[in-house]
């Protein structure tokens, strides 16, 4: 009844499945099954960090990282930690906005007008259709954010800017760990913030915060 499997592969860990009746497998528990995966994007794509060593992002938008797998007997639980390197270091979830903000001017701060259907988008590293993510918006109470297979519109942003140079990456594929939420049209000018709250099927929890700025709507 306890089995755990993991698999390393050439691919994304958007395939993290559970192993059910569909698999052939009839027992229960259904069966966790974790797809560590071992490129993704290539070893050689993405900007270099100080260290001269590629980003290598993978397609689903899951950053270059590595597993500590704790067993308590016949528990366990599989925690995915970026590493510590990058745009990613030492999160677990990366919180944009798609589309971004209209701005004139070309900064990395999320300031600008808000677009039309404007959604907040998460991605939770190794997450999948099983967890759960929660949004507050200017404390507001928590509700619950939209499970979605999608690619992530930071990793399409990233492509477009590295597009025939030598940093290039392959194209985003959709991800199996997507939760949006559709921002209200009406949101006043102004400051606003977020913070999102996650668990796993495993029961590890996190959270993150994201800020952004409207100058008109």
């Amino acid at each position: 009844e306890n089995i755990y499997g993991i698999a390393g592969h050439d691919s994304s860990n958007s395939f993290k499945v559970e192993i059910n009746h569909s698999h052939g497998w009839s027992g229960k528990p259904w069966v966790a099954h974790t797809l560590a995966e071992v490129r993704g994007n290539g070893w050689t794509t993405g900007l270099i960090d100080p260290r001269g060593v590629r980003d290598a992002m993978m397609q689903d938008g899951n950053p270059n990282g590595f597993y500590v797998i704790k067993f308590n007997e016949v528990d366990v639980i599989p925690e995915f930690i970026p590493f510590p390197f990058g745009p990613d270091a030492n999160r677990r979830i990366r919180i944009t906005l798609d589309p971004m903000l209209l701005s004139s001017q070309d900064s990395s701060i999320n300031r600008g007008s808000l677009q039309n259907n404007t959604k907040l988008v998460v991605n939770l590293f190794d997450g999948g259709v099983r967890d759960s993510v929660w949004l507050s918006l200017d404390n507001s109470p928590e509700q619950a954010m939209v499970y979605t297979v999608r690619t992530d519109p930071y990793v399409e942003r990233i492509y477009q800017e590295l597009l025939d140079k030598d940093s290039q990456i392959d194209p985003p594929t959709r991800s199996a760990h997507i939760w949006e939420y559709q921002l209200p049209s009406s949101l006043p000018v102004g400051i606003h913030r977020v913070e999102v709250f996650t668990e796993d099927e495993f029961g590890q929890q996190q959270r993150g915060t994201f800020s952004f700025e409207v100058l008109s709507n």
